[in-house]
C-alpha cells in the first residue's frame, strides 16, 4: 500500500496527502540510513588518521608501533612475538582525548558486522578499526619486521607516497566475504591525512593470493 504524507499549503491553508510507494520510501530511508553511518563511520577513520599523524608531529615524525587487535596466529607474521606492547589505541590516547567520546566512541564502527557469527568484533571492549601495523613499523625494508616493543615506528618521511600509503581501515581481512564488511566496502584512512570510501570489489581485488598485510591493498605507497 502506498505511503501517505501529510501537506499543508502554507499559501492557501489547504490540506491535502502526497501518495508515494511503500516500497520506495523504505528504500530511500535505509538508504539514506546507510549513508549517514558510512558517513560518520569515515569521520572517525578520519580522526584517528590524524590521531596518528599528530603523535608523529609529536615524536620525531615517527608514526606510533602498535596492533588494534588481540594477539593471534595471525599477527605472528607481522609483529615479531604477537604483538607490540601497548595497543595502538593506548599509544595515540593522548592525541585523542579532545575527540567527543574519544576511545569509548571514536575506535567503534557505525555499522559492524559479525564475522563467522563469533560477536568478537561487536563485543563492547572490540576496537572496529584496524591500524596497518606492518607497513607502520619503523624499517623501511618491506619484509624485515621489527621485534615486539621496539617503537618508534617508520618516519613519514620514509613513506613513498603519502596519498596512497593506507594506515587506518574499517576491520577487514582478506578471507572474509563482501557481506562482512561494513559499508559495502571499507573506509579508509591515508598516510597524508586524507580519508575516502573503498568499494569491496577493490578491497578483494587488491588481494588475490590472500596475502592480506603483505598485499597490495596494505603495501601500496609505503615503499
Amino acid at each position: 500500500m502506498p505511503a501517505e504524507r501529510f501537506h499543508v499549503d502554507r499559501a492557501t491553508r489547504r490540506h491535502s496527502y502526497h501518495r508515494y510507494p511503500g516500497g520506495n520510501v523504505v528504500a530511500a530511508l535505509n538508504k539514506a540510513r546507510q549513508t549517514a553511518k558510512k558517513a560518520s563511520c569515515l569521520s572517525n577513520v578520519k580522526q584517528i588518521t590524524f590521531a596518528c599523524i599528530m603523535y608523529a608531529g609529536d615524536n620525531d615524525e615517527c608514526l606510533p608501533f602498535g596492533v588494534t587487535t588481540p594477539p593471534t596466529t595471525d599477527l605472528v607474521k607481522y609483529i615479531t612475538d604477537s604483538a607490540a606492547d601497548p595497543y595502538i589505541q593506548d599509544i595515540i590516547a593522548p592525541q585523542i582525548a579532545n575527540i567527543v567520546g574519544n576511545i569509548q566512541q571514536v575506535f567503534k564502527c557505525t555499522n559492524p558486522q559479525n564475522p563467522n557469527g563469533t560477536g568478537w568484533l561487536t563485543a563492547p571492549a572490540a576496537c572496529q578499526y584496524r591500524y596497518n601495523c606492518y607497513s607502520a613499523s619503523h624499517d623501511p625494508n618491506q619484509y624485515n619486521v621489527p621485534a615486539k616493543g621496539t617503537a618508534p615506528g617508520r618516519r613519514l618521511s620514509a613513506v613513498a607516497n603519502s596519498s596512497a600509503a593506507i594506515l587506518w581501515t574499517d576491520m577487514a581481512w582478506s578471507t572474509w566475504t563482501p557481506s562482512w564488511l561494513p559499508h559495502d566496502g571499507v573506509n579508509c584512512g591515508y598516510v597524508d591525512g586524507h580519508a575516502e570510501w573503498v568499494s569491496s570489489q577493490t578491497f578483494f581485488a587488491a588481494d588475490p593470493a590472500l596475502k592480506d598485510m603483505y598485499s597490495l591493498f596494505w603495501t601500496t605507497g609505503w615503499h
